[in-house]
């Protein structure tokens, strides 16, 4: 997340720009909740700013929007506040994994090469 969005939100709630905009916030994956999931720790003040800007920018968003309910129970529990229009949008899957059937359609084929996408870090089984 980062907070990218801190000072526009910042400007809007402070009645300085952007009145007739609404701002959505997509989360996905705050500083503090990575470093919770690597089992790291803060290493800068640097961090505590873009905990700050990410908090403050969920706080201030019109919606949020996350691709699961774990994320945001993860930032209820850990003292976030979200707003009113607090919405969960899954990830969008190709249409062959979510047709019925698909699979017995497909041959099979052995697999040849296993790609990881992902960060590489503890919660990832790393």
């Amino acid at each position: 997340m980062s907070g990218l969005g801190f000072y526009s939100l910042l400007a809007k709630r402070q009645g300085l720009a952007f009145g007739d905009s609404t701002f959505v916030v997509g989360t996905h994956g705050p500083t503090f909740w990575v470093k919770e999931g690597s089992q790291d720790y803060i290493r800068n003040l640097g961090e505590l700013e873009i905990d700050f800007m990410e908090r403050m920018s969920v706080s201030a968003a019109d919606i949020v929007v996350s691709p699961s309910q774990y994320l945001l129970n993860w930032m209820q529990q850990n003292g976030w506040e979200l707003p009113e229009q607090t919405y969960v949008a899954p990830y969008v899957l190709p249409k062959t994994v979510l047709s019925e059937g698909a699979a017995s359609h497909q041959k099979r084929r052995e697999i040849r090469e296993i790609v990881f996408f992902g960060r590489l870090e503890i919660r990832k089984g790393t």
